[in-house]
């Protein structure tokens, strides 16, 4: 008799373990997918997104607007950490990867703790802009999509209450960002 609820309790620990690991894996894929679900690659008008590892950190910033200037359309985007200005080259075209000032202007004002401060970079006849952007040539009509990098170094400037960033320059690699203006 005691062998026989011995061997019951084992088969119980073991279908409880079995179910526990199964659960952890559904967890784990549901997390993917949530990550997945975020990336919405056909944006309502006036929405959208960008994901970026700034400082090998990863960033998820949303598309908050654009502003029309003399020089190109400033893009803007908001994150936990981060608010990102950037003006793109009006060279670039889709399917054609472009470096060095693809990205002409970019503004970061970072409130992380490990690199707050003010982040600035513009083309000039004195300043090239490390960065490198391809364009997705299989954007829907009025989405910009694409890929992205830039280097973005502190600025030497106080604007409103944004010290000079802490850091020499922020990084940011992997970029993607899909937004519809």
């Amino acid at each position: 008799m005691r062998a026989k609820i011995m061997a019951a309790l084992i088969c119980a620990v073991i279908v409880s373990s079995i179910a526990t690991f199964a659960s952890e894996g559904v967890s784990e894929q549901s997390a993917t997918k949530v990550e997945t679900e975020v990336r919405d690659y056909n944006p309502e008008q006036g929405t959208g997104w960008m994901t970026a590892k700034v400082n090998d950190t990863s960033a998820n910033l949303e598309y908050t607007g654009s502003t029309k200037g003399m020089t190109g359309t400033m893009y803007s985007f908001e994150g936990d950490g981060f608010e990102v200005n950037l003006m793109f080259n009006k060279k670039l075209e889709a399917g054609e990867e472009m470096d060095e000032n693809a990205i002409i202007q970019i503004e970061v004002i970072s409130s992380n703790h490990d690199s707050i401060g003010y982040y600035f970079t513009k083309k000039s006849s004195k300043t090239k802009v490390e960065s490198n952007v391809l364009l997705s040539k299989e954007a829907p009509e009025g989405i910009m999509q694409g890929e992205f990098s830039v280097t973005v170094p502190s600025a030497d400037r106080y604007v409103g209450d944004n010290k000079p960033g802490i850091l020499e320059k922020l990084e940011f690699t992997e970029g993607e960002f899909c937004f519809f203006e």
